[in-house]
């Protein structure tokens, strides 16, 4: 959810235009407490960056169970994000007119089919970069010193706002069946371990959490394999050069014969926005001092990589992110 809102700044001007065809569009559904506008300005903008976090990937119907859960979700956040803000309700002092107006308003913005006309495709756009983007912060973690803390829920996708809604049933028993068919999948040898790479991380396929799941499990078996990289490992910063370069956070860890190179997309909205049809296109290369200089194996899709510099287009080639292991 953070980095999809994230993912908002790379596109001031269209958000700010959405805004404001929305508030025209739903203009209607406002009432007026005690002598203006229920919600106000900033609790209706509050709204639609809550939905652009949390909208369903898919979307579900609007007339199943899935759609009325969604829709109780965000019109109990918003009456605690009213009441935590003070502005016109307080847990202390509540308001219960502005917040029904809160609540109508929500549930009737939901069930507008002119304004989920605009909205859905945006925010489609928008989860595509979030994913994305959520694998980069993985592949940081997973490469970075102290502890690889993975919340209750998020070893796939999670769209969950604070508690209690982040309190949720966990649905382990689906992690575990997607556990054992990734790992049943790379036993296999490389070739199925490459296609499975390239399977999970797909546009069409994305949205299933699947990539994540892969990724974390590669890492941490890494993490648990070689504890003194990242006990001990030096840290060593490096800088992708290229059309493309500033596009990428880089680093390296090294520990007496071993080195980790860690190399993820950033400001994703706008390289997918750039390739088109939910790949991200590179052009650039990532310069590599010669204390690490090596042969590296991709230890998600099992591909290897040798030079004095890599290839971005080559690196990301079968998986968005890459941990390279050398």
């Amino acid at each position: 959810m953070r980095v999809r809102i994230a993912a908002l700044s790379e596109a001031p001007r269209e958000w700010r235009a959405l805004l404001a065809r929305w508030g025209r569009t739903n203009r209607r559904f406002r009432t007026e407490v005690d002598g203006g506008a229920a919600p106000d300005r900033n609790d209706e903008v509050l709204l639609y960056e809550t939905l652009v976090g949390t909208f369903p990937d898919p979307a579900p119907k609007s007339d199943t169970d899935t759609w009325r859960v969604y829709t109780g979700r965000i019109t109990a956040y918003m009456e605690k994000a009213l009441r935590e803000a003070k502005v016109h309700t307080s847990w202390t002092n509540v308001d219960a007119q502005y917040e029904q107006a809160m609540a109508r308003f929500t549930e009737a913005v939901l069930a507008s089919p002119e304004f989920m006309e605009g909205f859905a495709p945006f925010v489609r756009r928008i989860a595509a970069a979030g994913r994305t983007s959520s694998l980069s912060q993985v592949a940081l973690k997973l490469a970075s010193p102290g502890s690889c803390d993975v919340y209750q829920g998020c070893e796939v996708w999670d769209l969950s706002l604070v508690d209690p809604d982040n309190r949720r049933t966990v649905d382990f028993a689906l992690r575990a069946r997607l556990l054992d068919e990734i790992r049943r999948r790379v036993a296999e040898g490389p070739t199925e371990r490459a296609a499975l790479a390239s399977e999970v991380s797909r546009p069409e396929a994305l949205p299933d959490g699947r990539a994540k799941l892969l990724l974390l499990r590669e890492g941490l078996r890494l993490r648990r394999e070689q504890p003194e990289l990242f006990l001990r490992g030096e840290y060593l910063p490096l800088a992708a050069g290229g059309p493309r370069g500033d596009r990428v956070v880089a680093f390296a860890r090294k520990h007496a014969r071993a080195a980790l190179v860690c190399a993820v997309p950033r400001l994703t909205l706008g390289l997918l926005d750039a390739a088109g049809g939910g790949k991200l296109a590179w052009e650039g290369h990532l310069p590599l001092p010669p204390e690490l200089r090596r042969e590296y194996q991709n230890i998600v899709t099992g591909a290897r990589h040798r030079g004095d510099r890599l290839l971005l287009d080559e690196i990301f080639a079968g998986f968005p992110v890459a941990l390279l292991v050398g």
